[in-house]
């Protein structure tokens, strides 16, 4: 099994392989999707009965299913629903490499960390009953997201009920945003939108406190 920073060079290179063809109009690259799909059992493998997952292979699971989903909007049909189709397979895979976590473990989590799973599943719950977007909980769970960013904000690994609501955000409203009318949908695909800023931001934020540092280092030195 391959070392931790060697699956996420493999991972990244992986993904790109598979997005810069359709960023480029040359379509899907099923050599190239394959080459995901084992990747990602492999960090299934590796982290399995593990309680955290590395924060930088995790900055690439949260982006697999916005990437594909938007880069598939340039395609006529049918190489856009195959592209869709790749899209939720590959976000199948990743929720499966990020198991929901142990509940011996959860005793080490902030509360905020356990209850914020319960939160987005709420959200999901009002959103197909109501068909509309409930714009107060939905405030409070990007609330609670941001100062759980701040907590793990200089931790290299996150816990796997974090992760599972991270990766399954944006494309949980974009499946939703599918089964609602038009007035509804755009208000959900907006929400989504918003969402997965937040998502970026928690998946990034050690990275901007390490520019952060160099720059304040910089600063000092001069």
């Amino acid at each position: 099994m391959m070392p931790e920073s060697g699956l996420t060079d493999e991972l990244t290179e992986a993904l790109d392989s598979l997005t810069l063809p359709l960023r480029s109009n040359e379509g899907l690259d099923e050599e190239a999707l394959e080459r995901v799909f084992s990747v990602l059992r492999q960090c299934e493998q590796e982290w399995d009965g593990s309680s955290l997952i590395p924060r930088d292979e995790l900055a690439e699971l949260v982006d697999v299913y916005a990437a594909l989903d938007g880069l598939s909007e340039a395609y006529p049909e049918p190489a856009r629903s195959a592209i869709g189709r790749a899209a939720r397979e590959l976000q199948g895979l990743a929720l499966s490499a990020v198991k929901k976590q142990r509940v011996e473990d959860e005793v080490n989590l902030p509360a905020e960390a356990i209850s914020l799973a319960d939160r987005w599943d709420s959200i999901l719950r009002a959103i197909r009953d109501l068909q509309e977007v409930p714009s107060e909980q939905l405030s409070e769970f990007l609330g609670a997201l941001d100062g759980l960013a701040e907590e793990f904000r200089d931790q290299d690994e996150i816990p796997r009920t974090l992760a599972r609501t991270l990766i399954s955000s944006y494309p949980s409203l974009v499946e939703i945003a599918s089964e609602c009318d038009s007035a509804a949908e755009q208000e959900v695909m907006n929400s989504a939108f918003e969402v997965q800023e937040h998502v970026w931001d928690f998946v990034n934020a050690d990275a901007d406190a390490e520019a952060e540092a160099d720059a304040e280092a910089e600063a000092d030195g001069e």
